[in-house]
């Protein structure tokens, strides 16, 4: 259980460590503009943020990774993050939980082998 205090009264709500739901990987073609959301639960409520394996800007709009447009060099795995607080033997501990998707771009026409 955690202890919220907002200055004027204490709630007590229970904590649930974040969970991810299950996101599936993509195959997209070159120039294509889609989005992937992050869904994630828990309590209190996660904040949510996106990382990339291959170091290059992202665009995050709330929970959603959006790709506008997208090219080969973008392929490679993607984490979406979801992390909160607890309160464990008393003291807050920060959790952090991690669900990769991996997006491999192909160029219509041309033959592709993908390696895991």
């Amino acid at each position: 259980m955690t202890l919220l205090y907002d200055g004027k009264s204490c709630i007590l709500s229970h904590s649930v460590i974040p969970v991810i739901q299950e996101i599936e990987p993509r195959t997209v073609q070159v120039n294509d503009s889609f989005s992937i959301e992050c869904e994630a639960s828990g309590s209190p409520f996660p904040e949510v943020s996106w990382a990339s394996h291959c170091f290059h800007p992202l665009k995050q709009v709330g929970n959603t990774l959006v790709f506008e447009h997208i090219q080969l060099h973008q392929a490679c795995t993607y984490t979406c993050l979801a992390d909160n607080w607890q309160l464990k033997n008393g003291n807050l501990e920060h959790i952090l939980v991690a669900m990769d998707v991996k997006i491999q771009v192909i160029v219509p026409g041309e033959l592709h082998v993908f390696n895991d």
